[in-house]
């Protein structure tokens, strides 16, 4: 084994501890809590609506557990993209109002130079936008404005380190939220990085992986209290709609 396939070897090893130990250590918070309310419900067996709130709280945190499960296997298991030629404008603004709920949050959007087809996996396209708009959302806890502006930029050879040369649908989220702390921006797509307490810090890595699958790139930039803006690049394909 030379020098090269050593290093790439030990980076891997230390991609794997990393995730195993951000695995391992929000079971054990969770599981922590869990058993804690379970204990507390224990000693309250004169009281039933004591028990219904501990045990309540027990399942909360074993939901909890579920979800941080699934998204680890969102996260294991991002396919090859089934791609199809899309009506991208629709599923961008569909997928954000959705995303956007009943938040005091509100979206503007300038989708103009959308192109009238791309060629995507429309369930995972879905997906990253709907990570990125709720997280612009919790940015936002009272109220807002989301900027989605998409169109279309010529990248040349070489003039983008992530991305072949070519046409892309360059789609931009920019939020009046909280923004990221500059300490914390090179980390945000890193697995299991949150500066959440219910999060488990992987909606980011698995739209970073769902765009490099899709020949794309995702990538953000911050002020700090005053907001932040994440850019996605999407090769541009032609066809018809699916």
């Amino acid at each position: 084994m030379g020098p090269i396939e050593q290093q790439a070897l030990e980076q891997r090893l230390e991609a794997m501890a990393l995730l195993a130990g951000g695995i391992a250590h929000d079971f054990k918070n969770l599981l922590t809590v869990a058993l804690g309310y379970i204990e507390m419900a224990s000693t309250e067996a004169a009281c039933p609506d004591k028990v219904t709130l501990y045990c309540d709280k027990a399942s909360a945190a074993v939901q909890r557990s579920t979800g941080l499960m699934q998204q680890m296997l969102a996260f294991t298991r991002v396919s090859a993209p089934g791609k199809k030629p899309l009506d991208f404008a629709r599923i961008l603004k569909n997928s954000v109002i959705i995303a956007i709920g009943e938040s005091p949050v509100a979206a503007e959007f300038a989708l103009d130079g959308v192109p009238p087809l791309l060629e995507a996996d429309e369930r995972q396209l879905a997906q990253v936008i709907t990570i990125l708009v709720r997280n612009a959302v919790q940015a936002m806890p009272e109220g807002g404005k989301l900027s989605v502006i998409a169109g279309n930029q010529s990248i040349a050879p070489g003039g983008h380190f992530a991305l072949a040369g070519g046409d892309y649908c360059r789609v931009s989220f920019a939020d009046t939220g909280t923004g990221i702390a500059p300490g914390d921006l090179p980390r945000i797509f890193d697995p299991f990085f949150t500066t959440k307490s219910a999060c488990a810090g992987l909606g980011l890595s698995i739209a970073y992986a769902i765009m490099k699958r899709h020949g794309g790139f995702i990538e953000a930039s911050s002020v700090q209290g005053a907001g932040a803006e994440f850019v996605l690049f999407l090769p541009i394909g032609n066809g018809t709609p699916a």
